[in-house]
């Protein structure tokens, strides 16, 4: 990847002051930054690279720690047993509204952004109506969560800390009492309930990815891993998401119908697919559709593009 920044400036934006004044003067107290910084300009320097940093306010920087933002607030979920026991008691459950591929009570659940499996992207763009509902939603959602289940009528268990301060509390408890669409209340035990998520998996991915290439710990090309999975997340808008999210079920529904894996998907079998679009005489949008969805849901979950293979 070097040899493209070769002969080029290269601009370091940050929002971490003492990033930029490392860049610029080094580091005299930390000797595994200086390294690091040494071992950056010495790349640079070799390449004809000119390293320019500059400091962004945090508050003019919006796409600052964007992955650990987007993935840490509902990262989390109930242990199995706990689970199990109130799904045996008031379930079974047969949707988990707030959930992720790695952490789904149940096979059936909505997820915030797309993921292997998931049934829609936001949860609150479904009708709850119908199902019993399993939801364990991050704190900042949790009042509009309660104003969900009421406009749905909806029945579920609504898994949240007792917080008697939050915005959230007086739409559950009021006068003394629990509101009347509460039908029980149970307080699970303090430990051993909570089970922390693993995110999305990109980072980790994409590193492997990286250090199967050859780019070991060591070199400088090695900290742009994590910054490849921001960029990854973060290279579509949320209604381009869904478009591509549209796209890639209809994929899915396809060739799991003939027995076949979406997911990560054999180059031939997403061939025979497109042949299949054109023999439907589909519009040249809906081809692209299918295959900007399909390198999509791959780049995002770390997979080797199919569509790629195709073309080499």
């Amino acid at each position: 990847m070097i040899h493209f920044l070769r002969i080029r400036p290269v601009k370091v934006n940050s929002d971490n002051k003492n990033v930029t004044h490392i860049l610029n003067v080094g580091s005299s107290k930390k000797y595994k930054l200086q390294k690091v910084v040494t071992d950056i300009l010495n790349s640079c320097s070799k390449k004809n690279i000119g390293l320019q940093t500059n400091w962004v306010p945090r508050t003019e920087n919006k796409h600052a720690d964007f992955l650990s933002r987007h993935t840490n607030p509902d990262d989390w979920s109930i242990e199995k047993n706990v689970f199990h026991d109130l799904s045996c008691t008031f379930g079974p459950f047969t949707v988990d509204r707030f959930s992720t591929h790695y952490n789904a009570q149940s096979s059936r659940f909505n997820s915030r952004i797309w993921c292997p499996g998931t049934e829609a992207i936001n949860a609150f763009s479904q009708f709850w109506g119908g199902d019993t509902n399993w939801l364990v939603p991050p704190p900042s959602l949790v009042a509009m969560t309660i104003n969900k289940i009421i406009k749905d009528k909806a029945k579920c268990m609504l898994v949240i800390p007792e917080w008697k301060s939050a915005p959230y509390w007086p739409l559950l408890y009021k006068d003394g009492g629990f509101r009347d669409f509460i039908k029980e209340v149970i307080y699970l035990p303090r430990y051993n309930i909570i089970v922390k998520g693993t995110g999305l998996k990109l980072r980790q991915n994409v590193e492997n990815v990286v250090e199967s290439s050859g780019v070991g710990e060591n070199n400088v090309l090695r900290s742009l891993a994590g910054k490849m999975a921001l960029y990854i997340v973060d290279s579509k808008s949320e209604n381009t998401s869904k478009k591509y999210f549209a796209g890639f079920n209809r994929w899915k529904l396809f060739i799991n119908e003939h027995g076949f894996s979406d997911l990560p998907a054999e180059p031939v079998h997403v061939a025979l697919y497109l042949t299949f679009l054109i023999d439907k005489h589909s519009s040249p949008s809906v081809l692209q559709s299918a295959i900007y969805s399909i390198k999509w849901a791959h780049e995002l979950n770390g997979y080797i593009d199919p569509i790629q293979a195709i073309h080499s």
